[in-house]
């Protein structure tokens, strides 16, 4: 089999990026499938929405994963000054 059928790829109860590509690819090489041909396949109006939707969640996708990097520098580099901090009043009290 080549999808996912793994039990622990399901997390807070949704599938994984990678098994939902996975969905996607099968739905649409089986619409090729049902048609002929790519070219064969009728471009409606709900399958405009999907794809709008799917960009629009791709969008929002990469601005949690900036905003989640965004915050884990900021930590390191807070984490950064308290080392720095707790190192030069080590060296205060020396002198």
């Amino acid at each position: 089999m080549n999808f996912c059928h793994r039990i622990d790829i399901v997390v807070n109860e949704h599938l994984c990026a990678h098994c939902t590509t996975t969905q996607a690819l099968r739905l649409v090489k089986e619409t090729t499938r049902l048609y002929g041909s790519p070219t064969a396949v009728p471009v409606t109006r709900s399958m405009i929405n999907a794809v709008c939707h799917a960009h629009s969640k791709y969008v929002s996708y990469l601005d949690s994963k900036q905003q989640k990097a965004a915050v884990e520098a900021a930590r390191k580099k807070e984490a950064t000054q308290t080392v720095k901090n707790v190192e030069t009043a080590r060296k205060n009290r020396r002198i």
